[in-house]
């Protein structure tokens, strides 16, 4: 067997200490080193959790150090990071915590070795963690229907690996399967077949023969199992949820940390109940407003130290300090809105459209839940079920019968999640939705409640300053704030009367990600995860500018149209003139009218230094929209040009007649810096 380290990070969470004993019993001869890195400011029911896993598990839990603890002037790692930060206190967007005092230590501690990586995200969780950029480093969930990290997934259902995947599969024994199997694999990805249902088409087919196909697609490449004859997890097809986790806890000895278990307390004449969500840090910022409490009245002097590490304007929750949070009324307030509830996210929305702003607005949804700590659950995208509800209400305003449909559905699918997963609450996020109708979800939600028991939770949100409060959430998490309700009825009556084009629905056939689109605001905020999961310092800023969009366009020459490709923000007066090339200079063929500019295909092979055949597939396959705007302006000696740039196979000695329907306008855009 060659040198790889088996690796399993213990954070004193419930979900990595059921791992823990989960390989040692089921994957004995596994040689997993058992690891832990301390922050200095753990509760001391985490490090009860340890000392107990030490004994069961019949080896040492390792610490990776972050600090010399003899050299440096503060002995533990909290206060030692904190001064080197100047008394920046760590945030959602500044999370030096977790890179300087988990994440390194373990990287370090690693170094180039190749190395598994064991992680204990559960199976009813929807989300990745994180995973090392090192390439040295894999990551594997053995809770999980689908045991491999997602950059394991995204190069193994590649479309251009279609034919290896096949090959790979047609080596297994599928019983029966094999029909069904090629057609899988020989489904392409694309806008209406996804790589998450073609990654669970073929993980229903068979979770161990999926196993097998990828486990041999890996010795093809440089990960660290591909150095590995065997492994032992192929075989694992179980999947863990919550509820198997506690009860591996309570079997093994090991016990469920003290602070998971729910205190009762009782407000205006209502008992309700309180717990922690999460191991960590006793002042994690990410705890809800609820877990402070809990804080304050079940270990009282561990939040007066917490309290102590506010000055100068910086505090843990932003916008308020610890000092206002204790006060009767607030703790009151905090107490009768139900956060101490066992939450399970649901992303159930068939009408966003289109299915792009679909994944944008699920991949927001599921960056909250991860920031805290509630599992998510995607619900289908049946979009053409919704529109055959609706059909006939397409033009009614919003807040009217056609949002009532959609309300139904959603509350109604939503019911039925809660009754399949045994909740006895549910509630919307659409209540907070200033494009909603609050009097028409309470009566739906208490109707649903009448109906099945599932009670319904009514919160008016939006009342006295609601809406600002949520615009600061907004901005302070690095939210994506949608800029319209969601489905295509309701965009189009909102852009008709802003009078603004409705930009949300081009698609070029170039397949370019344009400035302000769904797909340049979905790139965006996977970059925004990205830096998240680096624990990098950004920002999200707002830019104006002035965009373009291209609505047609053609060159017609001795009445025929030639393939062409129409540069961005080239315009024609009427959107369209004719006339012959009066000059050229430098490969640049000037037409004598509307300041047009024609350049063959060679000519833009040798700006752009690209390798074009033909116009044809520059159309379909074009540079991306940043590097067409540098060439343009290379092209035309001026960026504030707005005159037509056509590129076309050959010059033709002869009259061009061009038709352009464009638009600019002025558009407000997102940065990250």
């Amino acid at each position: 067997m060659s040198e790889i380290k088996h690796v399993l990070g213990i954070s004193g969470g419930k979900d990595s200490a059921a791992l823990a004993i989960y390989m040692s019993r089921k994957h004995p001869d596994v040689n997993v080193e058992y690891y832990t890195c301390d922050t200095g400011k753990e509760l001391n029911e985490t490090y009860d959790l340890i000392n107990k896993l030490n004994s069961v598990l019949g080896k040492n839990i390792r610490l990776y150090k972050s600090i010399d603890e003899l050299n440096s002037p503060e002995k533990n790692p909290f206060d030692h990071f904190l001064a080197m930060y100047g008394g920046y206190l760590p945030s959602a967007t500044a999370r030096w915590c977790t890179g300087k005092m988990k994440l390194e230590p373990f990287e370090n501690e690693i170094g180039t070795t190749p190395t598994i990586s064991y992680v204990g995200i559960r199976g009813d969780e929807n989300r990745e963690g994180y995973i090392s950029k090192k390439e040295n480093i894999q990551s594997i969930f053995p809770f999980r229907k689908n045991i491999w990290s997602e950059d394991v997934i995204n190069k193994f259902l590649a479309n251009s690996n279609i034919q290896l995947v096949n090959s790979l599969y047609g080596g297994l024994s599928l019983n029966g399967k094999t029909e069904r199997a090629n057609e899988i694999i020989h489904s392409t990805l694309s806008s209406t077949f996804n790589q998450q249902q073609k990654l669970n088409q073929l993980l229903d087919l068979g979770i161990k023969e999926f196993n097998t196909a990828v486990f041999e697609f890996l010795k093809t490449t440089n990960y660290p199992l591909s150095k590995e004859p065997s492994f032992d997890l192929i075989d694992n097809d179980e999947i863990l949820i919550r509820d198997d986790i506690f009860n591996i806890l309570e079997t093994s000895g090991v016990g469920v940390p003290a602070y998971y278990k729910a205190v009762e307390f009782e407000i205006n004449g209502k008992t309700s109940s309180y717990s922690r969500s999460r191991s960590g840090c006793f002042f994690c910022f990410y705890q809800q407003k609820i877990e402070w409490v809990w804080l304050y009245e079940q270990h009282n002097e561990l939040f007066l130290k917490a309290m102590e590490y506010e000055k100068d304007g910086y505090t843990w929750i932003q916008d308020e300090p610890l000092s206002e949070l204790i006060k009767p009324e607030r703790i009151e307030r905090i107490k009768e809105e139900f956060p101490s509830e066992e939450l399970v996210g649901y992303f159930y929305d068939p009408n966003i459209h289109p299915y792009s702003e679909y994944r944008l607005r699920y991949l927001d949804v599921e960056y909250s839940c991860n920031k805290l700590g509630i599992p998510l659950i995607e619900g289908s995208y049946n979009l053409e079920e919704w529109l055959k509800k609706v059909k006939g209400m397409e033009h009614l305003p919003e807040k009217g019968d056609r949002c009532t449909v959609c309300y139904d559905d959603r509350l109604d699918n939503s019911v039925q999640k809660a009754i399949e997963l045994g909740h006895d609450k549910f509630t919307t996020t659409l209540l907070i939705s200033p494009k909603k109708s609050q009097e028409k979800l309470e009566i739906i939600g208490n109707n649903l409640f009448k109906k099945t028991g599932v009670e319904f939770i009514f919160r008016d949100y939006r009342s006295g300053n609601g809406a600002e409060i949520q615009g600061v959430r907004v901005k302070e998490n690095s939210l994506y704030r949608q800029n319209y309700c969601g489905c295509l009825f309701g965009l189009t009556a909102q852009r008709e009367h802003q009078k603004k084009i409705m930009d949300e629905m081009f698609n070029p056939i170039s397949k370019q990600i344009l400035p302000e689109s769904i797909e340049q605001r979905l790139e965006l905020y996977k970059k925004r995860n990205t830096l998240e999961d680096d624990k990098k310092e950004y920002k999200l800023i707002k830019q104006r500018f002035l965009n373009y969009r291209l609505l047609g366009g053609k060159v017609v020459v001795n009445k025929e149209v030639i393939p062409s490709y129409i540069f961005a923000y080239s315009t024609i007066n009427k959107n369209q003139t004719s006339s012959k090339i009066e000059y050229e200079k430098d490969g640049i063929n000037y037409l004598a009218k509307d300041e047009v500019k024609i350049i063959s295909l060679n000519t833009f092979n040798k700006f752009a230094q690209t390798k074009y055949k033909n116009t044809k597939e520059l159309m379909f396959k074009s540079i991306n929209f940043e590097d067409e705007i540098k060439l343009r302006a290379d092209i035309l000696k001026n960026p504030f040009d707005l005159s037509a740039l056509i590129v076309i196979d050959e010059i033709i000695d002869s009259k061009y007649e061009i038709f352009i329907n464009s638009v600019t306008y002025e558009d407000i855009k997102e940065e990250i810096v």
